[in-house]
């Protein structure tokens, strides 16, 4: 949590919004049809050589988990200057729902440790200088990347893995971000149910409605006086384990 919260930090300086450039023609896919989306920004990730930009947009356009790092340093970095109070929010859920930021960031640039600089010097910039409150069409280096904060914050974690979610999964449906973060369940439905990027589509409903489920089971078990939660003791969680593990044992084969 440290490390992804300082990584997050370090590319968060303070600076003016504006627009900074038109976008290219390859994209990365968006959910929904285009016409649903609101009007976007184009903008540029500038920095670096042409060389070096374009190995960049070479590993954005071969290595989905370099692009969702991408984005998920650009979302975090804009809600941090965007809306201050919620500053961090996205690193903690990221902790809290264990997912492997960073990790496809490190190993696409582990061979080739100068670009860290560079990629971390675009990414501030765009920060700095990208207008709040809007989806932006992102230009790198001539490899497009869509990113739009309010919507990527509202479905995060599950965004994390898809970007273009514009329906709230069940689990998080009605709870914005900084309630599910104070809410002592979340990881352990996290724990249970972790997300991952190999999502089968006939699975994805029945894992979040399950998570739901674990969500008011852990709930329940962990309500003493109306309105408190209060820490579980060892039968309270071996009761709890026993009753989340029953749940899980009725799902698919496939889906566990």
């Amino acid at each position: 949590m440290a490390i992804l919260t300082v990584t997050i930090m370090g590319l968060l300086p303070l600076a003016r919004i504006g627009d900074t450039g038109e976008p290219r023609s390859r994209s990365m896919p968006a959910s929904g049809p285009p016409s649903a989306a609101p009007p976007g920004m184009a903008v540029r990730m500038d920095g670096g050589t042409e060389a070096q930009a374009t190995v960049l947009a070479g590993l954005l356009r071969s290595r989905d988990d370099f692009a969702r790092d991408v984005l998920f340093l650009l979302a975090s970095g804009l809600r941090d200057r965007c809306d201050p109070s919620h500053a961090h929010e996205l690193a903690r859920m990221a902790v809290l729902a264990r997912l492997p930021v960073l990790e496809g960031m490190t190993d696409a640039l582990s061979g080739q440790p100068e670009l860290r600089p560079v990629l971390y010097a675009m990414i501030r910039r765009l920060v700095a200088t990208a207008p709040c409150g809007r989806r932006l069409d992102i230009d790198a280096g001539g490899y497009a990347l869509r990113l739009d904060p309010e919507p990527y914050a509202l479905h995060f974690p599950d965004s994390y893995f898809d970007p273009g979610l514009d329906v709230a999964p069940p689990d998080i449906a009605g709870r914005d971000l900084r309630e599910r973060l104070g809410d002592p369940c979340t990881p352990v439905a996290y724990g249970v149910l972790p997300l991952g990027d190999q999502r089968a589509w006939v699975c994805t409903n029945l894992r979040a409605n399950l998570r739901k489920r674990a969500l008011a089971t852990c709930e329940a078990s962990l309500r003493g006086k109306p309105g408190l939660m209060a820490p579980p003791s060892p039968e309270v969680s071996a009761t709890l384990a026993e009753a989340i593990h029953r749940d899980l044992s009725r799902m698919p084969a496939m889906c566990q």
